[in-house]
């Protein structure tokens, strides 16, 4: 994949072209505690309205807040552990 960084207001998302050339909106949010990563991600949800997004963080607290928000806006959340420190969040719109 290839990524693109993009910085869009106080923090940095990329856009990973895929194979298939379906973008993907992906959202570095390691580092931060909560809540920001969920205002990040809803930030992003009411700015662009995508079908997919991804969240790239660093602790399961994180997962679990951004997972709660997800199924209230309507978009269904997966996880898996990238290494011992990072989790890609995945919200998928319902």
């Amino acid at each position: 994949c290839r990524f693109i960084h993009h910085r869009c207001s106080k923090y940095i998302f990329q856009k990973r072209v895929r194979r298939d050339r379906e973008e993907l909106k992906m959202i570095d949010a390691r580092g931060l505690s909560c809540p920001q990563p969920v205002i990040l991600i809803k930030n992003a949800v009411d700015k662009s309205h995508e079908a997919e997004y991804t969240l790239l963080t660093d602790n399961m607290a994180c997962v679990e807040n951004v997972s709660r928000y997800a199924k209230s806006a309507g978009y269904s959340a997966t996880f898996k552990k990238e290494n011992d420190e990072e989790f890609l969040v995945t919200l998928k719109k319902d």
